[in-house]
Parts: C-alpha cells; structure tokens; sequence
C-alpha cells in the first residue's frame, strides 16, 4: 500500500536514492554521485519507488534519446511490463533488436514490440536541454518528479507525437515550445519547492515538463 499523506519529497529522494537526508548535505545538494547513463538514473528512481511501497516499482524506467547536437534530450517516464523486449530498430526498419535492462538503448521508448503488441507506458515526459542535469541536485529534482507522476498515475499519450517530431529534427522547437507553455501557465503562482514538506506534486499534477522547466 502507498503511504499516506504527502507526495515523494525532495528529502525523500536523497534519502532513499543516496542514502542521506537533505539536511546531511551541503546546499548545493552534491554528495558526488552522478548518473551518466539512464540505467543508473533508472536504478535511483526504482529505489525511490521501492521505498514509498509503488507496486511493480521495478517496472518503471527512466528513458532518454538524445538530440543529434547533443545540446537537448527527450527524457520520459515509462512503464514497461517485461524486463527483456524484442524490438524493431527505432532508427532502421529492417532491423530486429533484442534488450536486457544492461542494455543502453533499454532505456529507450519503445511503442511495441517485434510483432505490434503494445509495449510502453508513457507515463510523462520533458524535453529539456542536457546541462540543465548535469548536478546532483538537479538529477535528484528529476527523480522526486518523475516519482510523483508515477504516484499521481499520470499518462501522456501525446509523447509518441512529441518523439516523431524530435527524431525528425524539432528538438529546439518542442524545448521551445514546452518553455512557452510553461510560461503560459496558471500553475507558475500557486507551485510550492519540490523540497517543501507539504508538497503540491500529488495535490496538483502538473506535467513533469512544466515542474522541469520552472525547476531550472
């Protein structure tokens, strides 16, 4: 069962990813662990879900593809029934493509499997650009959020849109685009800090990109 109360907090994260409360590190939030690559970035997420009792947790993945400059990435949060799939190659149509969770393209999206059956959940998504998650902290604001969408049981079907777009070279219009929305939005004066003991990311779920955008 889900405990009560409040959503996954900033502190949350750090504790059950890190093994540190907030308060035990130094402002900036570095403790000199960093992911690279979406596996590790997966790994903390999944901990923090284990921790606050998600059902499955281990079936929810962190994803990324990245934008040819490598200025910008697609991160998603996804729900992914198996943990071995069989794919059709997203970038060459003829080809077959077998991956395990130590897989690097694992951490890809991935609509169906080799013969259509439906595969990913999209559960949110931000388009964002990389160095905006290169610290600790930063990651760790990415984690608490993308944890608290799994908790709101949000679903963004549009993400398959979005992704045809930024594999057809849109990436700096949907990051644009995402920050104008964002902008447009009522919710900017009524957010509370991820970090705050009463967070709003349960009480009101706005989108993983928005909260990413006026995160940083």
């Amino acid at each position: 069962m889900l405990k009560a109360q409040a959503g996954i907090t900033l502190d949350d994260t750090y504790e059950s990813a890190y093994g540190k409360r907030l308060s035990e590190v130094p402002e900036n939030g570095e403790t000199g662990v960093v992911f690279r690559r979406m596996k590790h970035a997966t790994q903390f997420f999944q901990k923090v879900l284990k921790q606050y009792g998600v059902h499955e947790s281990s079936h929810y993945i962190l994803t990324r593809i990245e934008e040819s400059s490598g200025k910008y990435t697609l991160l998603a949060v996804v729900y992914r029934p198996i943990n071995t799939i069989e794919v059709i190659d997203k970038y060459d149509d003829k080809l077959r493509r077998f991956y395990s969770s130590v897989d690097r393209l694992f951490y890809d999206t991935f609509k169906k499997d080799v013969n259509g059956k439906p595969l990913d959940t999209v559960i949110d998504w931000a388009a964002l650009s990389k160095k905006s998650i290169q610290t600790q902290k930063a990651q760790a604001i990415l984690i608490t959020l993308a944890a608290n969408s799994v908790l709101n049981e949000k679903k963004t079907p549009e993400y398959w849109d979005i992704e045809k777009r930024w594999l057809a070279g849109k990436a700096r219009e949907i990051v644009k685009q995402g920050s104008e929305d964002m902008n447009k939005s009522n919710w900017i004066t009524s957010m509370e800090k991820v970090d705050n003991k009463e967070s709003d990311c349960v009480k009101n779920p706005i989108s993983l990109r928005n909260r990413i955008f006026l995160t940083f």
